[in-house]
C-alpha cells in the first residue's frame, strides 16, 4: 500500500516529458507576466550528490551533459510575447511541486536529466532521483519514461464577458464520456487555434494527468472556463457571437455553412450529445458529411477536429 504522501490525485500527478513541457510552458507564461514572482529552488536533487551513483569525475556524463542538444533548448518555448495574446484576469497555471526522475535514466539520458536540474533552478521545484519501482508505483499509467511531476491544483475561472476578443472561437464540450476523448478533442481544438473551451461541473479535469497525456499537453496550455449554460449564452450573445450546434438534425453542412467569426461552437459527446436548451437556441445547426452511407456517430474528438479545421479553413486571412 502506497504511502499517505504518496497518494496523488490523477488530477495533480502527470506523467511523461510531453506533459512537463506543456507545463514548464505554461509556468514560462505565468513568470513573463508583469506582477509575476518565481520562488527560490529549494532542495534541488545534485546530479553529483544523494539521489544517485553519478560521480563527479565521471567526465563521459559530464561531456553529455554539458551543452543541451536541439530539441532540448534552455529557455522554454513559450515566450513573453506570448502572454499579450491571453485573456485579461486568466488564473496562472498550476505549478510543479516536484519532479521525479528514474535513477538509471539520469545517465542514459543525461541531456533530459540536466533539461530538468536547469528548470527547476529557474522555476523552484526539486528534480529528485529515485528507483525506477518507486515511480512506477506512484503512476497512473505505464507509460512514463520514467518521470512524473507533481504539481498544485489548477484553477478554473468562470467566463467573464472580459475574456471574449470581438473575432473569438469558443468550444464547449457536453457531454464526453471518457478522459482520453475530451483530451483528444482539446488537442485538435487547441491546434486548430480556439481561444478557450468551456466545460460544466462535471468534467474530466479531475484527471487532469491522463487528460495532459492525451491531448500532448494542450489541456494546460488552452484556457478553460467552468460555466453553464444559460450564463455563458447570454455572455455571448452579448458580445455578438453567434451559437453553432453540431447535430445532425436540422442541420447544413459543416462545408457549406458560415463560420465566420466571433463564434461559438457547441459539440456533444456520443451518448447524451447536446442539451435540448442549447439546440433550441442555436443560430445554425452543422453536421459533418460522410463519404459513405454509415449510420454511427463520429467521436467527438473526432468532430472536433473536423469542426476545429474547418472554422479555422474559412477564417484565414
Amino acid at each position: 500500500m502506497k504511502k499517505e504522501e504518496e497518494r496523488y490525485a490523477p488530477g495533480t500527478l502527470f506523467e511523461g516529458m510531453v506533459s512537463l513541457r506543456a507545463l514548464l510552458s505554461v509556468m514560462a507564461r505565468d513568470a513573463a507576466r508583469p506582477d509575476a514572482t518565481v520562488a527560490p529552488a529549494e532542495g534541488i536533487s545534485s546530479p553529483v550528490l544523494e539521489h544517485g551513483t553519478l560521480a563527479e569525475e565521471n567526465s563521459d556524463w559530464q561531456s553529455k551533459t554539458a551543452s543541451l542538444p536541439e530539441g532540448l533548448p534552455l529557455k522554454t518555448d513559450c515566450p513573453p510575447e506570448r502572454t499579450a495574446s491571453l485573456p485579461p484576469n486568466l488564473p496562472a497555471g498550476r505549478k510543479i511541486l516536484r519532479v521525479l526522475y528514474d535513477r538509471d535514466n539520469a545517465r542514459k539520458k543525461a541531456a533530459e536529466y540536466r533539461f530538468l536540474l536547469h528548470r527547476g533552478e529557474e522555476f523552484g521545484f526539486p528534480v529528485e532521483l529515485h528507483a525506477r519501482e518507486e515511480i512506477d508505483g506512484m503512476a497512473v499509467g505505464s507509460s512514463h519514461g520514467g518521470v512524473i511531476a507533481l504539481c498544485s491544483e489548477r484553477i478554473l475561472p468562470p467566463l467573464s464577458s472580459s475574456a471574449l476578443p470581438a473575432r473569438g472561437f469558443y468550444v464547449l464540450l457536453d457531454g464526453i464520456e471518457d478522459p482520453y476523448n475530451f483530451g483528444y478533442a482539446l488537442r485538435s481544438l487547441y491546434a486548430a487555434g480556439v481561444d478557450g473551451v468551456l466545460l460544466g461541473q462535471r468534467n474530466w479535469m479531475s484527471a487532469a494527468g491522463v487528460v495532459c497525456r492525451a491531448s500532448a499537453g494542450a489541456s494546460e496550455l488552452l484556457p478553460l472556463y467552468l460555466s453553464e449554460e444559460a450564463s455563458c449564452l447570454s455572455l455571448f450573445r452579448a458580445r455578438g457571437y453567434r451559437l453553432v450546434c453540431a447535430d445532425r438534425e436540422k442541420a447544413v453542412s459543416l462545408f457549406d455553412a458560415d463560420l465566420s467569426l466571433p463564434l461559438f461552437l457547441v459539440i456533444g459527446g456520443e451518448k447524451r450529445g447536446i442539451s435540448r436548451t442549447l439546440l433550441e437556441t442555436a443560430d445554425l445547426r452543422v453536421k459533418i458529411d460522410y463519404g459513405r452511407d454509415f449510420g454511427a456517430s463520429l467521436s467527438a474528438a473526432s468532430a472536433a477536429a473536423v469542426a476545429g479545421f474547418e472554422v479555422l479553413r474559412q477564417n484565414r486571412k
